[in-house]
């Protein structure tokens, strides 16, 4: 049987190892003429404090996703991007 990856879900943080996912991710979707979704989890602070904090900034959880679409798009790969919050 011959898999074929249409969607690769790929999930980001910023560390080496995600970036090597993310080169592996980029070459078979280069193989099989996929797609890639970036995905960045970024930690629901109201969970893991006990104190009111101050509102997240979102700009400083997504520097992961926005450097790896940079890559993906310059390899011409579609691409999309998912922040969640958990």
């Amino acid at each position: 049987m011959h898999l074929v990856y249409q969607k690769i879900l790929v999930p980001v943080d910023g560390s080496s190892h995600s970036t090597r996912a993310l080169h592996e991710a980029i070459n078979i979707a280069k193989m099989t003429c996929g797609t890639i979704t970036l995905l960045h989890v970024k930690p629901n602070r109201s969970l893991i404090m006990s104190a009111p904090s101050e509102p997240s900034d979102v700009a400083a959880d997504i520097p992961a996703l926005t450097e790896g679409k940079k890559l993906v798009e310059t390899e011409k790969i579609a691409v999309d991007t998912l922040l969640l919050e958990g």
